[in-house]
């Protein structure tokens, strides 16, 4: 009699597992990106997605990982970027750079945006002007963020915040007349 009962529940555990396996846990498959987001600019996302499949240029995958980054996914930024692995275009360094942030690397963000830099510098006629500004701009902050030692900026985003603003902090010089 045991046996019979040790069967069938062995049975329900199976179609259990497997149920869940081919159906999730909610029945639904859960969505890469958040979904009112990807409503509101899927039209780009995926106009930028198929840029890159028809003519994978780093100015088209930087522009796919820049857009994967602002919905919050850096795995994607990176499966985007490694079709670029040896490249050292500055366009797409500074995007690995941001990459890197992302997922909590601020010391490898920080070289990373060091090399786009040094990139844009030796090749300024093939380095765009508003990536060398970010850029440099990136660079203060991540250097600001490690003076302040903040390695990971998601285990105390206060500091972070702090290190940020002291970091961008301007000062304006008015000329006496």
């Amino acid at each position: 009699m045991m046996g019979k009962v040790g069967f069938v529940l062995n049975g329900v555990l199976l179609a259990g597992v497997l149920t869940v396996l081919f159906l999730g846990s909610e029945g639904v498959a859960a969505p890469l990106l958040d979904v009112e987001s990807v409503n509101q600019n899927s039209s780009d996302l995926a106009l930028l997605e198929s840029s890159v499949a028809a003519d994978p240029q780093p100015a088209n995958v930087a522009a796919l990982a820049s857009r994967y980054l602002d919905h919050g996914q850096p795995g994607l930024a990176q499966g985007a970027l490694d079709q670029f692995q040896g490249s050292d275009d500055a366009q797409l360094t500074h995007v690995r750079s941001r990459v890197a942030f992302a997922q909590g690397h601020t010391v490898d963000a920080l070289a990373l945006s060091r090399e786009s830099v040094a990139s844009c510098e030796a090749t300024a006629s093939r380095c765009p002007n508003w990536v060398l500004a970010r850029a440099l701009r990136q660079t203060e902050i991540l250097e600001a963020m490690l003076a302040a030692g903040i390695e990971d900026p998601a285990l105390d985003p206060a500091r972070t915040q702090a290190a940020v603003d002291s970091a961008m902090r301007e000062v304006r010089l008015v000329a006496e007349r």
